[in-house]
């Protein structure tokens, strides 16, 4: 043995940190290590033990060449779960665009071990019963044509589908995966809501034979390894999952389906930021697979890429059934008598709707993006509204809880008797949420049976079913949620929708909000009248004049609405005609977030790029720390990048608290 050397190996530390760090390997351990071997360190000052990921194979290095005091590797993790190859290099790219940390990406995109056990069918996904048969599913004309060019796309190509609702872009789906299988080829299919998993689940269960796994944040760390092993071993050859099924340890890959390819769900926010349409094509690249993005409203990022040459196109432009689609009615709040018992603005006449859909024997699906029972208490007195103590946002009521929560870091506080402010009694409930409407409407609907489909009801997997399968089976007629809604359920007896304020949409803060409320009011047209009966769309607004609203009743078409957009977009230096990226700095004190970032805008003055702001966050105070937000734009992607790396740098040298976000969906 040569004694003049040294085994070093660069592990990533799962924590916010830039950079790899170097530590002695024996020789014995160093034979056993591969990129991504999870090993145990020592680290930092106080030595603590933690797992860190391989990044690199062990390098011997001459002892003389070594110019600082290395720590031992403590021993290696065993796993069967070690990151595949493909997955680190899929991690390695993700660091280096979106500027995250590998280690903390690595361990996002690991999950933690548990102990064997037999496989059981029933573990590898939910299960909702049903009476349909998918044996036989004959392909209509429009449907035949987008499979013939959709199989004929060469290897890394992607696709636009384009389909309008009911179109059956599922059973195309279904038609490429069959030849995938066939070529001996894996599928992963991502959809944005794991509301959604179950159903496409069942649906590709039934027409393929096949077993179907399910990978999302909500499956426990045992189910993960027991799908894993079937994986491995090549029993599940079909995945379905939420973003986060993007780094699944599916082997193989022929196909990767994004659908709804268009959801902001698909970009992760918090923490670790990506977005994993935009990721299933990188590793669809890996594996020389296709990609298909399906969609009724597609982004505009999508439709410039097919715009450009960039994706292959195919359109699915009627129903797949004769269905006639449903009438879209437009309630003028400004002119409506509203129920004056509800917190929630419902027009008299849209009461009535409801109740005659009821009463027929049929199923409403009512769509209000807000949680809770209340979204604010006020003090008529003095006006003062309570505010989370940490955050820049009012507390909601919930009522189930008896307290006022926060939505942002979930501080919550008891209902108080007087104001804090004032001393006065007279503390009132303003706004309303879906839990208000879920107590209230029994009161003014005979015969209503409502469920609520939203954050706060849906903890969990199995509440999750139990929801979708009360109201599939009709014992619930009244489905009532927040844009969880919106995603791609099927229930026949639902014909009428109701928009209890599409305002809220037009006026979010985002160069998307446009766009955004159109995918939502579409999509929420589509939840009606999916099987022979008519389906009908009541949706109240303040503002019926809008170019939305003026596109659903068919005013000008969806052609001219998404050219203005792209007009704008073009003309602004937005997305997809540009790229931005926000930069974040929090602090305890007010005036020293201001100071630093407007610090960060000088260094950046002299960059290739646009800057905007400082301005305050949206949440100007998030648990206790104020945000202060800066917004790049640049024409070209190494433009912002070059400027992120230097402020990247900044920020670490100084030790500030902050946030990067590259292509943001949230502003």
């Amino acid at each position: 043995m040569n004694h003049d050397f040294e085994q070093i190996v660069s592990v990533a530390i799962p924590r916010p940190l830039d950079g790899f760090f170097s530590y002695r390997i024996s020789a014995q351990l160093a034979s056993q290590v591969q990129i991504g071997s999870k090993v145990e360190v020592p680290f930092g000052s106080s030595n603590k033990k933690m797992i860190a990921f391989v990044v690199e194979k062990p390098q011997r290095v001459p002892k003389n060449q070594i110019q600082y005091t290395l720590k031992d590797v403590i021993r290696i993790q065993p796993s069967e779960f070690d990151l595949s190859l493909e997955i680190f290099e899929l991690c390695q790219w993700a660091s280096r665009y979106y500027l995250s940390p590998l280690g903390e990406l690595i361990r996002y995109a690991s999950f933690p071990e548990v102990g064997k056990r037999t496989l059981k069918k029933k573990e590898l996904g939910l299960k909702i019963e049903k009476d349909e048969s998918y044996s036989s599913l004959e392909l209509n004309t429009d449907q035949s044509s987008a499979v013939n060019i959709l199989k004929n796309m060469p290897a890394c190509a992607v696709a636009l589908l384009h389909g309008v609702t009911g179109s059956g872009k599922t059973a195309v789906y279904l038609e490429l995966t069959k030849k995938i299988l066939a070529q001996d080829k894996n599928i992963l299919f991502l959809v944005p809501e794991i509301a959604l998993t179950p159903q496409l689940q069942f649906f590709l269960q039934k027409s393929l034979k096949e077993k179907i796994g399910i990978w999302h944040s909500a499956i426990s760390p045992h189910q993960k390894s027991i799908q894993y092993r079937a994986l491995a071993k090549g029993e599940l050859r079909v995945l379905v999952g939420a973003r986060s099924a993007v780094f699944a340890p599916i082997q193989n890959l022929g196909l990767i389906v994004v659908d709804e390819e268009h959801d902001p769900n698909f970009k992760q926010e918090e923490r670790i930021k990506y977005h994993a349409r935009d990721l299933a094509i990188v590793r669809a690249k890996q594996n020389h697979a296709q990609v298909i993005l399906g969609s009724a409203t597609p982004s505009l990022e999508s439709l410039e890429n097919v715009h450009q040459n960039k994706y292959f196109y195919c359109s699915l432009p009627k129903p797949a059934r004769a269905l006639s689609l449903s009438e879209i009615h437009i309630i003028n709040l400004k002119k409506e008598n509203c129920v004056s018992s509800l917190q929630a603005p419902l027009a008299r006449s849209t009461l009535k709707k409801i109740q005659q859909t009821l009463d027929q024997g049929e199923q409403v699906m009512i769509y209000l993006n807000r949680r809770g029972f209340a979204s604010l208490l006020l003090c008529e007195d003095c006006g003062q509204v309570i505010y989370c103590p940490d955050c820049s946002i009012s507390l909601t009521f919930h009522k189930k809880q008896a307290k006022l929560k926060c939505h942002q870091c979930g501080y919550t506080q008891v209902i108080p008797q007087i104001c804090s402010a004032c001393h006065g009694l007279h503390l009132k409930l303003i706004g309303a949420g879906t839990e208000s409407l879920e107590a209230q409407l029994p009161y003014l609907l005979s015969g209503a049976l409502p469920v609520r489909l939203d954050r706060d009801q849906i903890s969990s997997m199995s509440r999750l079913q139990a929801v979708l399968e009360k109201f599939h089976l009709g014992q619930a007629n009244l489905l009532l949620g927040t844009q969880m809604l919106t995603k791609g359920h099927d229930f026949p007896n639902v014909t009428l929708v109701v928009v209890i304020l599409a305002d809220m949409l037009f006026h979010w803060p985002d160069f998307r909000s446009v766009e955004r409320a159109y995918q939502i009011l579409k999509q929420l047209a589509g939840r009606a009248g999916r099987d022979k009966k008519k389906g009908r769309v009541w949706i109240q607004t303040y503002s019926p004049q809008h170019p939305v609203i003026e596109t659903l009743v068919g005013k000008q078409s969806e052609k001219e609405l998404m050219e203005e957009e792209r007009t704008l977009r073009k003309t602004l230096g937005y997305p997809p005609f540009g790229r931005i990226a926000r930069v974040r700095v929090e602090d305890r004190i007010l005036h020293e977030a201001k100071q630093k970032a407007s610090q960060v805008k000088q260094i950046l003055i002299k960059e290739n790029i646009e800057i905007l702001g400082p301005s305050d966050a949206f949440t100007k105070k998030l648990k206790s720390y104020y945000r202060q937000d800066l917004l790049l734009k640049a024409k070209q992607i190494q433009n912002l990048h070059q400027a992120l790396y230097q402020v990247r740098t900044y920020f670490t040298k100084h030790r500030w608290r902050h946030h990067i976000d590259l292509d943001p969906y949230g502003l």
